[in-house]
């Protein structure tokens, strides 16, 4: 009855015809006394059906065919409201074993409050075993159980309240790892990329000029103004990578033309027909392509220029850097339980300001400083002139 499927409930509790219309029905059983021609010992009880039609009308012909027994009618008369008051107060005067849907309370009833260890309690219930994901309509139908499961940890709580706190952990989890259990920090990338890749596009991230070639294909790139958005393991074009590092080995040319990288990352935009829809793409979009030979990255813009190359060489194929190989093999075995590397707080201010002072156009200080060809010693050396008393 709780889920509304009335029609399934067996004979005498049913009705004896559906009506046509939506209804709610309330039950009160009461005991009564055996028949003059009953067993005396028997058990015998009183079925009174309370029948609500939501506003619907049926004719009284059909009302007559719902009932096992005899049909009553209310007469609402002139004040309906008091009317169903009164009806619900002789239905909770009736006893008995009662399913009811409507009961009648004080205007003014005084809201029970939680303790603070009760709202403890079920905050921490929510954080344990609340849903990760909402892909699958999660948040909502989890809620709704736990909030209706009789002597739960919050049973009776607000809804809505109770949905958004699984949404602020899934949005913290997406968007706080750099400050909450995330180790690393900028300092954990290698310097070549730090220095060459990453410094270079921090400054884009944020812009304020408009190309209205650019937003006039936002719509067909499938992009939304001032979105952001990242894609890993994206395929790519493994034949045409290894004859650009070839043609790039040869040459000592550490760079390769527009429309050959276009090719290269093509695999990634199949369904990208139209030439003006992958510019757009282009023009809002920073690239770092990792392959088997190297890594290259472009910086948005709606100019064609050549993209630039990393080779590998004999250095390890990875964005981190050595010393903290470790401390991600200590992250993958336990995200949540791991221990923050010594010098991760002084790093992570450090991180901190890399991006504003990006933003506001401050050169940064490159993480590697490459060794000059005299010692500071021999730059200090002043270079000894002659005295000369006569000219020639």
């Amino acid at each position: 009855m709780c889920e509304g499927k009335f029609c399934q409930l067996p004979p005498p509790f049913s009705l004896k015809k559906e009506p046509s219309v939506p209804y709610t029905l309330q039950i009160i059983i009461q005991s009564a006394a055996p028949p003059p021609k009953g067993d005396p010992n028997g058990a015998y009880v009183h079925i009174f059906k309370h029948v609500y039609l939501h506003r619907n009308k049926v004719s009284a012909s059909e009302c007559v065919q719902m009932c096992w027994s005899n049909p009553l009618r209310f007469d609402w008369g002139n004040q309906p409201r008091v009317a169903l008051m009164a009806l619900n107060f002789m239905l909770d005067k009736m006893g008995g074993k009662q399913v009811r849907f409507w009961l009648i309370k004080p205007k003014y009833e005084k809201k029970v409050s939680l303790d603070q260890q009760a709202r403890e309690d079920g905050y921490k219930f929510i954080r344990e075993f609340g849903p990760r994901t909402n892909n699958r309509n999660q948040f909502m139908e989890w809620t709704y159980e736990q909030i209706n499961t009789p002597g739960g940890k919050i049973e009776g709580w607000s809804e809505g309240k109770v949905k958004e706190a699984p949404r602020n952990h899934m949005r913290g989890r997406q968007n706080a790892k750099t400050l909450d259990y995330w180790p690393f920090t900028f300092k954990s990338f290698t310097t070549r990329f730090f220095d060459k890749v990453l410094v270079k596009m921090l400054p884009a991230m944020r812009q304020h000029e408009e190309d209205a070639t650019v937003w006039a294909r936002y719509s067909s790139a499938h992009f939304e103004q001032g979105a952001s958005r990242h894609a890993c393991n994206n395929p790519y074009d493994r034949a045409e990578d290894d004859k650009a590092f070839a043609q790039m080995k040869t040459s000592k040319i550490w760079e390769i033309s527009h429309h050959n990288f276009v090719k290269l990352i093509t695999p990634s935009f199949s369904a990208v027909d139209e030439v003006e829809d992958m510019d757009a793409i282009m023009a809002r979009t920073h690239y770092i392509v990792i392959t088997d030979n190297g890594m290259y990255y472009r910086v948005a813009a709606t100019t064609k220029t050549s993209i630039n190359f990393i080779p590998w060489g004999n250095e390890p194929k990875d964005l981190l850097g050595q010393s903290q190989v470790e401390i991600f093999k200590a992250y993958k075995l336990n995200p949540h339980g791991h221990q923050l590397p010594p010098s991760y707080h002084e790093y992570c201010a450090r991180s901190q300001e890399v991006p504003i002072g990006a933003f506001s156009m401050v050169k940064m200080p490159p993480q590697e400083v490459r060794p000059s060809l005299l010692s500071e010693e021999a730059l200090r050396v002043r270079v000894k002139k002659e005295k000369v008393t006569h000219a020639f």
